[in-house]
């Protein structure tokens, strides 16, 4: 695989003097962070989320329309009970790896054609140093580290599901390059990518859903990390953990799965150490145990996270459609006659949609912290067919999307925002607008 990054490995060389404070009994945080080394993580991220933002100039005005995608409970459900019949082999793998690579092509490939080569050295080297940080301070090695980027990028101001994909996946990359070399052989470059992205993709999926870092680990690496990706009728499966595409003709363990034990890990010895947790502890539960994203080209990501399954039973909580959709659902409108676009993150089961119009905000409180989002109908005059509005407390309010073709862009970006509010624990009220 060559390096989109010149120079990536040259600052990895060098010991970083810098040293978190640590106790002397060393606590297990229960998640992907290590005990101790938040700060440093958190800058590092940084850095790579920068490096990302370069990489992708337009990524801040990408339009991300939502649309519903097919429920992951079914297929999932259809998967594990086919198992033993249905096994991948390695024709349809093979029939799968370019649907993995077009998503994986399009979050990591450097989209600055206009860049002077001081300023792509430069930023290699930013980025190169940010990730042997990054690297020292997650357990599960590249995977923990794609999974707790793409997590953490989610949950920033602004931050889109897309964003948080490339973010993850560039951390991926970094830390397996450092493990591997910038330059490994086809089936290491193919396993790099598909651990990343399914890595990738299971933080981003924690975060759309409310989790935090302990539900990151517990509700998806301890359930096998595994992604289910639709290939026209056939469902196959990736993982960033195990061999989920070889399963074993064992008994199904708790109905849910085959135990990780019984399979093979993706990359034995390679940096996926996580603490051990207690035979039979729940897993985690997340606000929104069921939702979708979009992403790019036509995907949908959407989850079921796992509630009863026991830690350590492999159970693919995420799965991956491009094309396929479902009739959508009205949730939020710019004017009572054009066409709504569904929200981004399915709303928690007990949770009616909030329907907002011109003439209406929605107001989300939780304590003394409020936010406002409205939406402006079409100014021929300002060039925008629709804009999103929002508003932190009595700051002044921001543009939190502007469309200049297509009104539903705006509806899809609006309910989002309540959806994330919501899942952080906002609860929000359509109001009549002053």
């Amino acid at each position: 695989m060559t390096s989109r990054l010149p120079f990536l490995l040259l600052p990895c060389l060098i010991l970083f003097a810098i040293q978190p404070a640590i106790s002397a009994e060393p606590a297990v945080s229960g998640g992907i962070l290590l005990p101790g080394w938040q700060a440093v993580a958190e800058q590092a991220l940084g850095d790579i989320r920068t490096v990302a933002l370069q990489m992708h100039p337009d990524a801040a005005q990408s339009a991300v329309v939502a649309s519903d995608g097919p429920p992951a409970k079914p297929l999932i459900d259809r998967f594990l009970a086919n198992a033993d019949v249905a096994t991948q082999g390695s024709a349809a793998q093979a029939a799968a790896q370019p649907l993995i690579e077009s998503l994986w092509e399009s979050g990591t490939r450097d989209g600055a054609s206009n860049e002077l080569a001081a300023e792509r050295v430069a930023r290699s080297y930013t980025f190169a140093s940010a990730e042997a940080q990054l690297g020292r301070s997650v357990y599960g090695g590249p995977p923990g580290g794609a999974a707790y980027a793409a997590w953490w990028a989610y949950r920033q101001p602004g931050g889109t599901a897309l964003q948080a994909l490339r973010v993850g996946l560039l951390a991926g990359e970094g830390l397996w390059e450092a493990e591997l070399g910038s330059d490994p052989p086809g089936a290491a470059a193919q396993m790099v990518r598909s651990t990343s992205l399914a890595a990738a993709l299971g933080g981003v999926a924690v975060a759309a859903a409310g989790g935090d870092e302990q539900a990151l680990r517990g509700a998806f690496f301890d359930t096998g990390a595994a992604v289910l990706l639709l290939n026209g009728s056939q469902l196959n499966c990736f993982s960033a953990r195990v061999q989920c595409q070889n399963l074993p003709t064992a008994t199904l363990a708790s109905g849910a799965g085959r135990t990780l034990d019984q399979l093979q890990p993706v990359a034995p010895g390679v940096g996926m150490d996580f603490p051990a947790f207690e035979q039979g502890s729940p897993v985690p539960t997340v606000p929104r145990a069921q939702g979708s994203l979009a992403l790019d080209q036509g995907w949908t990501l959407s989850w079921q996270m796992p509630q009863g399954v026991e830690r350590g039973v492999l159970y693919p909580t995420l799965v991956l459609t491009q094309g396929v959709s479902s009739a959508p659902a009205p949730t939020l409108a710019s004017a009572p006659s054009s066409t709504t676009a569904p929200s981004t993150t399915a709303p928690a089961p007990a949770t009616a949609p909030v329907q907002v119009e011109t003439a209406t905000r929605v107001i989300c409180e939780r304590g003394a912290d409020s936010r406002a989002l409205w939406l402006l109908p079409a100014d021929p005059k300002a060039g925008y067919v629709c804009r999103a509005m929002y508003q932190v407390a009595q700051q002044a309010p921001s543009v939190l999307w502007n469309a200049q073709q297509n009104p539903e862009v705006c509806a899809a970006k609006a309910e989002a925002r309540v959806d994330r509010d919501e899942a952080q624990g906002f609860k929000c009220r359509k109001v009549a607008a002053p």
